[in-house]
């Protein structure tokens, strides 16, 4: 038992240095063009024009129907409590991603042990693409 509770601990230090990586230089990189897109998108939804594409000057506004509208309606709820910008989104994004990784985690945790789960979280919380 006192093994389960330092792989647990192994565990979430795990998280917490991923998440901590994630957020490492978080503003200081370039925007990606589907960034800025859900931004905008996003933004739309907060000033009431609902979930609209804004296109180069002088065309108009074009519904969004490329994804389903959970993730920028979200995005819009972040945004009004934290303000609407790129490098808030990147925040939800971070922490989303902690989430995802504690919860991965914790299934794996129950399905096949702490040792597996940390023996598996350890390539998704470090891996380069994903950071």
């Amino acid at each position: 038992m006192k093994r389960d509770l330092g792989l647990t601990l192994a565990g979430l230090v795990v998280v917490a240095a991923g998440v901590a990586a994630r957020f490492w230089q978080l503003a200081a990189s370039g925007w990606q063009y589907d960034e800025i897109v859900y931004t905008d998108v996003a933004r739309s939804v907060v000033t009431g024009h609902g979930l609209v594409e804004k296109y180069s000057v002088g065309l108009p506004h074009q519904p969004f129907l490329y994804q389903p509208p959970w993730y920028p309606c979200l995005l819009a709820a972040w945004f009004k409590t934290t303000g609407a910008s790129i490098t808030n989104a990147r925040v939800l994004g971070v922490l989303l991603s902690g989430c995802t990784l504690a919860l991965l985690w914790e299934l794996i945790r129950r399905q096949l042990g702490p040792r597996a789960a940390l023996f598996a979280i350890l390539p998704l919380t470090f891996d380069g693409w994903l950071l």
